[in-house]
């Protein structure tokens, strides 16, 4: 058994709301699992903070013709309002499954894809002929305006013109850490930057939150959708900051962190791929893969759903997948 957004999951089981979110065309409904998760940032402490439920549906399809950077779907796509969006192949039977694909337009059942080396698409260049026939599904990207809608009513984020004294965040974007802190304006915003609410947190991207200590504990009600197929990240060279999938407590091998799938193994931790956790004291507790499986894990360990951890890779991987854990 595995506890799950505060229910208690038993195999095959979703204990969620199941509603039908249909698009413009009836041909395109799609129904998943709805549900929430429950995250508390700590004041004067850095919590690292895993969104592991997406956006709902906007709708979905099937692929009927691939070109270059762009696709036909069987129906037509509703765009409600100018937001980052994506579309994520579901189809369980496709090599590709799981595999995301930043959209840049949509006119009728076209749909024009950026998989520049700068978007955030886990396929990069062109699309395969071999995605036709594929399932679809069409979500928003969550953003980092989308937190302020986490909060339950009466809690805000604390303000100021200087970073040290506001609440904060930061991303770790291609190595590169990306710091944030919510502004007198009310927006999260970095140097040279006023306004970055539209920044996107990808699917599996973590975060670091810091609470001012003079504040209260803060607490994010997160609702959404739950994947329901076989998910994929791309990791880079170097440190990444990830969440799960997934709204499960998983295993390194649930969670495809093993030899199999990409993952270097070494006797020596200098030569291996490594997990780091982060501590309340500040400090990190490090593993790294020694063989197949074997992580030197305590029995029964499991990555929180809701938090993130670092993954330092002794390469670039962009072939990763986590399989379904339910």
């Amino acid at each position: 058994m595995r506890t799950l957004l505060g229910f208690t999951l038993a195999v095959a089981v979703y204990p969620f709301i199941f509603l039908e979110l249909t698009a413009a065309d009836p041909g395109s409904a799609v129904t998943n699992p709805l549900g929430f998760v429950r995250i508390t940032a700590e004041a004067g402490k850095l919590t690292p903070i895993g969104i592991s439920v997406v956006n709902q549906p906007l709708g979905g399809g099937t692929i009927e013709a691939v070109d270059g950077d762009k696709i036909t779907l069987n129906v037509e796509l509703s765009v409600p309002g100018v937001k980052p969006s994506y579309l994520e192949i579901t189809d369980q039977g496709s090599s590709f499954v799981g595999d995301r694909f930043d959209v840049i337009s949509v006119n009728g059942t076209t749909v024009h894809m950026d998989l520049s080396p700068n978007s955030h698409s886990t396929i990069r260049g062109s699309l395969p002929d071999s995605l036709v026939g594929a399932t679809i599904v069409y979500r928003n990207h969550v953003t980092l305006g989308q937190l302020e809608d986490w909060l339950p009513e009466g809690s805000e984020f604390v303000r100021s013109f200087f970073s040290g004294s506001a609440d904060s965040l930061t991303l770790y974007r291609d190595g590169l850490t990306v710091q944030y802190h919510y502004s007198l304006s009310g927006v999260w915003s970095r140097t040279g930057v006023s306004d970055a609410s539209g920044v996107v947190l990808e699917p599996g991207q973590g975060l670091l939150f810091y609470r001012q200590a003079a504040a209260d504990d803060l607490v994010f009600i997160v609702p959404g959708s739950v994947r329901t197929n076989d998910f994929r990240q791309n990791f880079r060279k170097g440190v990444n900051l990830l969440a799960t999938g997934y709204p499960v407590d998983v295993s390194f091998e649930d969670r495809g962190f093993i030899k199999e799938n990409g993952f270097r193994a070494s006797f020596f931790m200098a030569q291996a791929d490594q997990v780091l956790l982060y501590a309340d004291d500040g400090a990190f507790i490090s593993y790294y893969l020694r063989d197949a499986s074997n992580w030197g894990e305590p029995f029964g360990f499991l990555f929180d759903a809701t938090s993130a951890v670092f993954l330092q890779k002794q390469e670039d991987d962009f072939n990763f997948f986590s399989p379904l854990p339910y």
